[in-house]
C-alpha cells in the first residue's frame, strides 16, 4: 500500500479491491463492502502506528504550501548534496 505516499481512501480502497479480485473474489458487492472495511481499518491502523511519521509529513504539507503560497518551488538540497525541485506552482504572470 502506498501509505507513506499519501494515499487517501479511494486510493486505498481501490489498491485493495485490486488484490480481491487477484484472490478469485468475483462478487463486486463483496468486493466493494469488504474493500471499503479494509481500507478504513488499514488507514486508522497506519495512523495509530506511524503517528510521528504522519506529523512530520503533515507539517512538511503545511512547509510547502506556505511556499506555493508564495508561488515559488518546494527545494532542497539531500545529505549527498543532490537538489531536488518539487515545481507545482500557478505558471502565468503576476501583477
Amino acid at each position: 500500500m502506498t501509505s507513506v505516499y499519501g494515499v487517501t481512501y479511494s486510493g486505498a480502497r481501490d489498491q485493495i479491491k485490486r488484490r480481491l479480485k487477484e484472490r478469485g473474489i468475483t462478487e463486486d458487492s463483496d468486493i466493494f463492502g469488504c474493500s471499503c472495511y479494509a481500507a478504513k481499518v488499514t488507514l486508522t491502523a497506519l495512523g495509530e502506528m506511524f503517528e510521528a511519521a504522519r506529523s512530520i509529513m503533515n507539517w512538511l504539507g503545511d512547509c510547502a504550501k506556505i511556499i506555493a503560497s508564495e508561488n515559488e518551488p518546494v527545494r532542497w538540497t539531500t545529505p549527498l548534496g543532490l537538489p531536488v525541485v518539487q515545481p507545482y506552482r500557478k505558471l502565468g504572470t503576476r501583477s
